[in-house]
């Protein structure tokens, strides 16, 4: 959170890991260093040159380690101490040696002391932060010692015949002990190396996945970790019941404006603006997250409803203000409040809850601030989480077609069927397609679903060619630029006759529009695909517009024929039936009455003279296998037998 919790883990800590161990090894060389002294032989060569040596590898090692522990000299510092001075003694006591050291024995001596050194300063080299290429010349100094050895054993050799064989196994252990201390310390270092890589790439996915970063407010993932630390009563889960806390969920109004009017660069900056004077005015102990584009959400710990309402308040007083004088630009803020326990037990439904406020503060008027009711805030919440699964229904294979046969009245005979959306949810369970159709329209989705209709019904239609299959198609679809040809695209990749299709347009989607309309009923006569106008004489027809539309049938809405057997409208029901049955004749188009649902209602429609019917009393709708298995690989029953 914010300023809930903060992750202080320090990149610096695998480093100073290495630092503390060195600085630990100080005065095991400081005793090292006494020792050589009183340890020495005390002829010239000890007391003249070696000793001061030593005093002076001693005095730097001291004032190193007491510079550092009285915080005079920084801890990083002390690495490149332990490399550049013993490698400039030893390189300098390899030369003295040559100078002032003539005795073959001697020297072998001296140089067993001198690679007792090689090893932690090799390793010291490799381990350190040094740069890559001092390193590297490190590295090369410091094998003199060793090369100088094996010199002077091949020396002793072709002057005696064989040198003593103590002195050739101390060199050759000390020689091997310091090649097996570099390889293990470069062997070391790279793997350091590596995994602070991974370490660092790992913090950074993470910062990215946790931080938004263009406000640079935290994310929806730390959202949900801090609503379920709060929630669980901490990090450690350790309080039972939780902490109390509310929940802000804040949209800005008509930032799309902002956005198409100014520009993005201009809309981004007004965000971060925004977000900074949010997150200053936010109480101490809360926090701020960016969810989605121009969506926050504030965490109020130990904040009742007047409490999170007042600081809403005064955060949309705030954000105006500073909007105005700094962008020039009017902001307003709705917020919708929910607060934990109260309102919901889980971050799910307290997030859900507090999105259904704020669209109810949208509705109605916006720049307002809302609590959660359940009873009045259900419609909505119920329709935003339809709305956001119907968009993965099809991925997720909820969705599924049903067919309702459409009869010939006077043969029985099946010639068309319609094709029905169903949607079962994996946990709402079966969806109304008057509930989901209308939610599809306004988020956008209808296109994606009308064309997977599309598709599964041309599949079914391949394997039933004497039937008519009927599709609805919404207004959002057929005034599409692009329709008529992905219809066509459609047909041609299902091996589908375009006469075997039939769309249902409602007269809402005829009038909506009328040239739009026109131009696209044409091209799809044109293309050879039949269009009717459903649900006639529910809307608000144009009876003048029925021929110039070039539809191909009616349908009169079942609200009609419902009326036909009783009530005090039968007249009126049987007069615009009438009607209909007069208009298709002169016209020469189909008319299909809806809503057939007795025996009463089948025997008025044909008395009308009304040419096709379907309805519940009829036939139910139907899978597609069970509507091959009744009325294809089986003689029908003539409709007078039918029992609705």
């Amino acid at each position: 959170m914010s300023k809930v919790g903060q992750d202080n883990t320090s990149w610096d800590d695998l480093e100073m890991t290495w630092h503390r161990m060195l600085i630990s090894c100080l005065p095991l060389i400081i005793a090292s260093c006494l020792g050589s002294i009183f340890l020495s032989t005390h002829d010239a060569w000890d007391s003249g040159i070696d000793l001061w040596l030593n005093i002076s590898v001693l005095v730097v090692v001291v004032g190193v380690w007491l510079s550092t522990l009285s915080r005079r000299l920084d801890v990083s510092a002390v690495p490149k101490w332990l490399v550049y001075y013993p490698g400039l003694m030893m390189s300098a006591k390899l030369v003295l040696m040559a100078l002032y050291l003539p005795d073959p024995t001697r020297q072998l001596e001296e140089v067993a002391q001198l690679l007792v050194w090689l090893s932690p300063v090799v390793a010291w080299a490799t381990l350190s932060e040094l740069p890559v290429n001092l390193r590297r010349a490190m590295v090369v100094i410091l094998t003199g010692p060793s090369g100088l050895a094996g010199l002077l054993v091949w020396q002793a050799w072709a002057r005696d015949g064989a040198p003593q064989p103590g002195h050739v196994g101390t060199l050759l252990q000390t020689s091997l002990a310091s090649f097996m201390t570099l390889y293990g310390a470069s062997v070391l270092r790279q793997r350091n190396d590596t995994l602070g890589r991974l370490r660092g790439e790992r913090e950074t996915l993470a910062r990215l996945a946790y931080t938004d970063l263009l406000t640079g407010l935290p994310g929806r993932l730390r959202l949900n970790q801090d609503m379920s630390d709060l929630i669980s009563g901490g990090p450690s889960g350790g309080s039972r019941g939780g902490v109390p806390f509310a929940v802000l969920f804040i949209d800005i109004d008509n930032f799309k404006v902002i956005n198409d009017t100014l520009g993005h660069e201009k809309g981004d900056e007004v965000l971060r603006c925004a977000a900074a004077e949010m997150e200053r005015h936010i109480p101490a102990g809360g926090g701020l997250y960016r969810i989605s584009g121009d969506e926050f959400l504030a965490l109020l710990p130990h904040h009742t409803a007047e409490q999170a309402i007042q600081v809403a308040t005064e955060l949309q007083r705030h954000i105006h203000e500073h909007a105005k004088s700094q962008q020039g630009v009017n902001l307003t803020l709705s917020i919708g409040l929910c607060l934990y326990p109260d309102d919901a037990q889980d971050a799910a439904s307290l997030l859900r809850h507090a999105d259904s406020a704020m669209y109810s503060v949208k509705r109605s008027g916006r720049s307002q601030v809302r609590r959660y009711h359940a009873q009045q805030d259900s419609v909505t919440e119920r329709d935003q989480v339809l709305s956001r699964d119907l968009g993965q229904a099809i991925a997720r294979q909820e969705l599924h077609l049903v067919y309702q046969p459409i009869f010939v009245l006077d043969t029985g005979q099946v010639v068309k069927a319609e094709a029905l959306l169903r949607w079962t949810h994996r946990e709402l369970g079966r969806i109304s397609p008057a509930e989901f159709i209308p939610i599809a329209e306004r988020s956008g989705l209808i296109m994606d679903l009308g064309r997977w209709v599309l598709v599964e019904a041309c599949r079914h239609a391949r394997e039933w060619p004497e039937i008519k299959l009927s599709v609805n198609v919404s207004a959002v679809q057929l005034l599409r630029a692009d329709f008529v040809q992905t219809l066509q695209e459609i047909l041609a990749a299902g091996g589908v006759s375009p006469k075997q299709l039939e769309l249902e347009l409602t007269e809402t989607a005829l009038i909506y529009d009328d040239d739009c309309a026109a131009q696209a009923v044409l091209k799809l006569r044109e293309l050879g695909v039949c269009v009717t106008m459903d649900d006639f004489g529910s809307g608000y027809s144009n009876l003048m517009r029925l021929q110039s539309m070039q539809i191909s049938g009616l349908k009169v809405d079942r609200s009609i024929t419902a009326e036909l057997v009783a009530g005090p409208t039968r007249q009126f029901a049987e007069a615009v039936t009438q009607a209909a049955v007069t208009i298709c004749l002169s016209l020469d188009i189909e008319l299909t009455i809806e809503g057939i649902e007795t025996p009463a209602h089948l025997e008025a429609v044909r008395s009308l003279g009304c040419q096709f019917g379907q309805g519940y009393g009829l036939a139910v709708p139907l899978t597609w296998d069970d509507l091959l298995r009744k009325y294809r690989d089986t003689q029908p029953a003539p409709a007078q037998a039918l029992t609705p």
